[in-house]
């Protein structure tokens, strides 16, 4: 298999949830590229998405080193279309780590980097963590300016890669304006249109939200549903420590 392939295939079984299966994909690319005669296999960039596989798996320190070398293969390749990505992602992992005096910044710069140069593919992602992180410091202003760049992947019939941040961004949201029976609806509808798509990546945060919603508007059937399938993406995740977790706390 051409590298190309082994990503492109990586990026699927990832969403699927079987992140062991990914982590295989992406290492044997990787693998391949610097075996290769030529620079035509790294120009593929495949630490990138080794890397965010590796964050997927909550395996930060490694996840830091992939976007590392990622960067400067870019550098040494001259081939820069990707470095807002690269900011944008390794903002995400402080996100995800906590560190958000220290991504939200890093969103930013990558956010104007990225609208300069056409790479909008993580923006719905990026947007809703800024739209958290607002929200977090109690700044829903903000947050409500940042969500609505992305806000119509709520109502689109086809969302765009990340449209989960967004719903889950936007219940945090309706809760704290008072309206959790519309924090239920939006979790819930991308908790079927996730189902749909066997994307499973999402279970990890939206699950314990939307089961301790569903119980509370007495919904026992669509909690009991939800945990079901979190146990599933547990099975199917091996030892991702965040993917059991909310299958425990559902």
């Amino acid at each position: 298999m051409t590298v190309w392939s082994l990503t492109t295939m990586a990026v699927a079984v990832k969403t699927q949830g079987r992140y062991e299966e990914a982590l295989a994909l992406t290492g044997r690319a990787v693998q391949l590229a610097f075996d290769s005669p030529d620079d035509s296999a790294r120009m593929r960039h495949p630490n990138f998405i080794h890397g965010m596989v590796l964050c997927d798996c909550d395996r930060m320190d490694d996840t830091a080193l992939a976007f590392g070398t990622a960067a400067a293969e870019s550098s040494e390749l001259e081939s820069v279309w990707i470095v807002p990505d690269l900011q944008l992602v390794a903002a995400e992992r402080r996100f995800l780590l906590g560190d958000w005096e220290e991504a939200e910044p890093q969103f930013e710069g990558g956010v104007v980097a990225a609208r300069e140069r056409g790479n909008l593919i993580l923006m719905p992602r990026i947007q809703s963590c800024l739209a958290l992180i607002a929200a977090a410091r109690g700044d829903l202003k903000a947050a409500k300016v940042a969500l609505g760049l992305v806000q119509s992947e709520l109502t689109s019939q086809h969302p765009r890669f990340g449209a989960e941040f967004v719903a889950y961004a936007a219940s945090v949201m309706a809760e704290v304006d008072g309206r959790p029976a519309n924090a239920l609806e939006l979790l819930r509808r991308c908790w079927y249109h996730d189902a749909a798509q066997e994307n499973r990546y999402s279970h990890r945060f939206l699950a314990p939200a939307l089961v301790r919603l569903a119980i509370s508007h007495d919904e026992a059937a669509l909690a009991l549903e939800v945990t079901q399938g979190t146990e599933q993406s547990a099975a199917l995740a091996g030892a991702v420590p965040s993917v059991p977790s909310p299958a425990g706390r559902a």
